[in-house]
């Protein structure tokens, strides 16, 4: 079930307020690196990447290989990576799992 669009607003105000933390890879849209001052974030397309058939897989390679990269030029991570969701994604699931449980209340 696809979530309606009309809604989409109110499920990203919601996923704004949980703690993303740790974030299951199909999930997210895409993902932002911040290094140190010297070196330029580095942003990862997820979205993008699954749309050309990349698997999660794969996708995770290229992160690996973007935090190697930069930690080969003597730089750490500033912060935490931030994440964007995938509202739509997210939202799909949510319904989908509100579903099978309510398919099990007794009527």
């Amino acid at each position: 079930m696809i979530p309606d669009i009309g809604h989409l607003a109110e499920w990203q105000g919601i996923i704004d307020a949980v703690d993303k933390s740790n974030v299951p890879m199909e999930f997210i849209s895409r993902i932002d690196i911040f290094f140190s001052d010297d070196v330029e974030p580095r942003s990862v397309d997820v979205h993008e990447l699954r749309a050309k058939g990349y698997k999660t897989e794969d996708i995770e390679e290229i992160i690996t290989q973007v935090l190697a990269e930069g930690h080969a030029l003597n730089s750490k991570v500033k912060g935490t990576l931030e994440f964007t969701l995938d509202v739509v994604a997210v939202a799909t699931t949510a319904l989908q799992e509100v579903d099978k449980l309510l398919t099990k209340i007794p009527t």
